[in-house]
């Protein structure tokens, strides 16, 4: 079941940049962006260690250069989340591959899968909340919630790594 969403992810996350750039008209870029998504794909079915963190990379240098562009906000936000779907389930597959025969690999990917698709939809809930209800706050609040974010993702993390 991770592979199929592995490659869903990593094709609607180039899917997404690809209609948010052409919307704009840039037709050039969307080829690039959909010959990017295929490679990408072909290198993870290749199972490349180092494909799906060029993907990630790849994804949000065009996701920071169309909200750069202010291109289509839902689209790279989109863009940016099946990117680091796809991140997350080409390690997750990776070490699926070492599990031992006798290890209830169903159990462990429904259990990864629901934690992955419960932090996806708070994080596009947060972010969609973030741009579009109005809230003017000062440098000093800004970094204050960054560290605590960075704080709680790092817990978050630890919590998830001993689980």
């Amino acid at each position: 079941m991770t592979r199929p969403l592995l490659f869903s992810s990593a094709a609607l996350a180039t899917g997404c940049l690809a209609a948010a750039f052409g919307l704009a008209g840039a037709s050039w870029l969307v080829l690039v962006l959909l010959s990017f998504g295929v490679l990408w794909i072909v290198a993870i079915s290749l199972r490349l260690s180092w494909a799906s963190s060029v993907g990630l990379f790849g994804v949000y240098g065009f996701a920071a250069a169309g909200f750069w562009l202010q291109l289509s906000t839902p689209l790279l936000l989109a863009a940016s989340l099946a990117g680091l779907a796809a991140w997350d389930l080409a390690a997750f597959d990776h070490r699926l591959g070492r599990a031992a025969p006798g290890d209830d690999v169903k159990g462990l990917e429904r259990s990864h899968l629901l934690r992955l698709v419960g932090l996806a939809g708070a994080g596009l809930v947060l972010s969609l909340a973030a741009l579009y209800l109005p809230a003017r706050i000062s440098f000093g609040w800004a970094l204050l919630l960054v560290v605590l974010g960075m704080w709680g993702v790092g817990r978050l993390v630890g919590w998830m790594g001993r689980g």
